[in-house]
């Protein structure tokens, strides 16, 4: 990412103080459904009668340009970051405190949105003072653009953002816009009215990245997401596929992309709402558990 400026300056949508004050307030309230509520509470109490977007703080070490009104996650993280995504976050943040210094962490954010695990993980790095290489992919002009703004303002290095498509086969396809959650942006193949983008299979991405070795992913690229991941797994060799990963899975009881990931090695860390973690188990660790017991 280039050390570009934006404008205006960050602070010029910030909240006033006394509102600030009550929405770092609820930020610092433990993780529980009542706080939930609160927070829930503060947001509408914050954003009345405001226009997006707004500047905040977002975990430890971001900053971030948010629209809350018309994107599910950026209005989770306005207030009640300390609920979002927190099992999958504090996954990533594992991982990456445990992880050396030489070779750097390598972290793709597939399906970036506007960027929020991309800084989180970039702060993280900064915090546990390991080096860090981040590959931030968003199709949607319009998130990728936040996402540049976002990564800007939180001075986050070592970040590239592709302006494409993820998906199980390559080619092109057209961007369908959700009416009220832009989270929700997804390809459409046939018949679509949006913006045409370009599609790339994981593996091509490596490639034209030249990385090697994923130590940790985020994939939500809405109903592509499998596709993408067996894609990967057929045409890559094991040393290539992500040690951590975290997926949408959906809230079915047996989704088939856990099946899926699972059939290659993977163990289930954790489900979490819709996403599940998954942990890339060495070859042979089963076969030495049984022997040893």
């Amino acid at each position: 990412m280039s050390e570009a400026t934006t404008h205006p300056p960050f602070g010029t949508h910030a909240l006033p103080a006394r509102l600030e004050r009550l929405r770092r307030w609820s930020l610092a309230r433990p993780a529980s459904g009542a706080n939930r509520r609160v927070a829930s509470l503060i947001r509408r109490i914050c954003l009345a009668g405001r226009a997006d977007p707004v500047d905040v703080e977002v975990f430890s070490r971001g900053k971030a340009r948010l629209f809350p009104r018309s994107n599910r996650c950026e209005k989770a993280v306005f207030a009640g970051a300390q609920f979002w995504d927190l099992k999958e976050r504090q996954a990533l943040a594992t991982a990456i405190a445990a992880h050396g210094n030489d070779p750097r962490f390598v972290f793709l954010d597939v399906g970036a949105n506007v960027g929020l695990y991309s800084i989180f993980a970039a702060g993280e790095a900064e915090k546990a003072n390991r080096p860090i290489r981040i590959l931030a992919v968003e199709p949607d002009p319009m998130n990728r653009a936040r996402l540049e703004t976002n990564l800007t303002l939180s001075g986050a290095k070592n970040v590239t953002v592709v302006a494409k498509a993820i998906g199980g086969e390559a080619g092109s396809a057209q961007l369908a816009q959700p009416e009220r959650n832009r989270g929700e942006v997804r390809l459409v193949r046939d018949g679509g009215e949006g913006a045409s983008v370009a599609v790339a299979t994981l593996p091509q991405l490596l490639a034209e990245h030249e990385i090697e070795r994923i130590d940790a992913m985020k994939i939500d690229i809405e109903g592509e997401d499998e596709a993408a991941l067996l894609t990967l797994f057929s045409q890559t060799g094991r040393q290539s596929w992500p040690r951590l990963l975290i997926a949408e899975a959906g809230r079915d009881e047996s989704p088939s992309l856990i099946a899926s990931v699972a059939r290659h090695g993977y163990s289930l860390v954790e489900r979490a709402g819709i996403n599940a973690v998954f942990r890339l188990e060495e070859p042979g660790a089963d076969a030495r558990a049984e022997g040893g017991a």
